[in-house]
């Protein structure tokens, strides 16, 4: 088939996706496009990579003039939206204090950054998350209207990933660095990203179906049904398929978790808090193991059919724990270590240490490591205390927590403006913090 009436029947096979999900009975509004938007880019690629633009960011320094008008005209389109629905600002960013305080910190880091403007850019694309956020917030049902943009990115995204790869291999494929080894990138522009991408597309498929039977929030028909399956099956064949594929052990070892924590979340309807914080310490002991045990390493490397160095991670840990030990208390300032250029860079071709917490720990120093724990507390606090009241949010939220702490052992994730995952993760933050996330109107005047 001609890759361009292959690329024309995928935008007609995507259209009558996205139409067979507008015709769900769901009750948000026509605004919720804004930070759907973002949430495509931030699943796939800088807008500058689609028109050869090279480097998403161009030079460290300048940055890419096209993806910083795309964010200017997306802020300015939410922070309209909010306007007119007269948003009560004070109390947002109060029942959002522990995400105030990381964002703040950040910001108050760009003052020993060597690089204050690149930090500062970089700041402020982090931060525009949030009245992209709140626009989800004043819907009717945040929850509601989160889920449907998450369906949305794997609607539009799953199938192009599959164009690209077959007949676009100049966009859609890549070869590692240092093994030459093809990789399937499909939009994004790593196999590591497309896994996650893959991983969100089938959470949200399978929690919709969960979610629909049991709380019967939506009617659903077979068109809807074959459309998530069809999704479905692609995802799972973007993330498992070898040789060539994207598998990421990390996306695929994160998916087994997610379907085991799903099912004892809702097979636990008396014991679910005590069953989400044993999962949520379970992971938490998962960390500190494989980071202070060499052989639950081994053991678990050896499932995932992987070595003992990662694919070479450990040796990138080494020399950015070597660098962050040199300023241990404040690091280097937010944005001011990777994607600049310097040795570590120039040495390995790598942008992150792909270890969400050692990236915090680098650039922010053990100060911004404490900040960071102290937003996950708080995002931990809150799941429990939906889960007394809105059962259905709470379990969305611990399960988008299991989520982000495993991915960040092996992969950066933390505080990454980029990360499909982490800006998944401040939403439902955003979400989850008032105490009338059920009814998002009510944050409004």
């Amino acid at each position: 088939m001609p890759p361009a009436l292959a690329l024309i029947l995928c935008a007609i096979f995507v259209v009558v996706l996205l139409t067979i999900e507008s015709k769900q009975k769901l009750s948000t509004s026509f605004a919720l496009w804004v930070p759907t938007l973002w949430m495509l880019i931030c699943a796939s690629r800088p807008v500058a990579t689609w028109f050869g633009a090279g480097s998403a960011q161009g030079s460290f320094e300048e940055g890419s003039p096209l993806d910083r008008l795309v964010l200017t005209i997306l802020i300015l389109l939410a922070l309209s939206i909010l306007l007119k629905r007269n948003v009560d600002w004070s109390r947002v960013l109060r029942d959002n204090s522990w995400l105030m305080v990381l964002f703040l910190y950040l910001g108050l880091s760009l003052l020993w950054s060597p690089y204050p403007f690149v930090s500062f850019k970089r700041w402020v694309k982090l931060a525009s998350a949030i009245p992209l956020a709140m626009v989800i917030l004043t819907e009717e049902s945040p929850l509601e209207a989160f889920e449907r943009i998450l369906r949305r990115c794997a609607y539009v995204l799953i199938p192009f990933s599959l164009i690209l790869i077959k007949y676009f291999p100049h966009l859609g494929r890549g070869y590692s660095r240092w093994s030459g080894v093809l990789m399937w990138n499909g939009v994004t522009l790593t196999k590591n990203s497309l896994g996650q991408l893959c991983l969100m597309a089938v959470f949200i498929i399978v929690w919709t179906y969960l979610t629909s039977r049991r709380v019967k929030i939506v009617e659903r028909n077979r068109a809807v049904v074959l459309a998530d399956g069809v999704v479905f099956a692609l995802a799972i064949y973007l993330m498992v398929a070898t040789p060539g594929g994207a598998y990421s052990a990390t996306a695929v070892a994160t998916m087994v978790v997610v379907f085991g924590s799903l099912f004892l979340l809702y097979r636990s309807d008396e014991q679910i808090g005590r069953v989400a914080k044993l999962l949520v310490w379970g992971m938490s002991f998962m960390w500190v193991a494989m980071t202070s045990m060499q052989s639950f390493v081994t053991s678990a490397v050896s499932i995932l059919g992987r070595d003992e160095t990662l694919t070479g991670r450990t040796d990138i840990w080494e020399w950015v724990l070597a660098d962050a030990w040199m300023k241990p208390i404040f690091g280097t300032g937010f944005g001011a270590y990777f994607a600049t250029d310097n040795e570590f860079t120039r040495t390995f071709g790598y942008y992150t240490a792909h270890n969400g917490l050692l990236d915090v720990f680098v650039e922010t120093g053990l100060v911004g490591i404490i900040v960071l724990v102290w937003f996950l507390w708080g995002f931990y606090k809150e799941t429990l205390y939906h889960l007394k009241g809105n059962m259905k949010l709470g379990i969305f939220g611990v399960v988008v927590l299991i989520i982000i702490l495993l991915s960040n052992f092996t992969e950066s994730i933390f505080l990454k403006s980029s990360s499909y995952i982490w800006n998944i993760m401040v939403f439902v933050s955003i979400i989850m913090s008032s105490p009338d996330a059920d009814e998002g109107h009510q944050c409004c005047k």
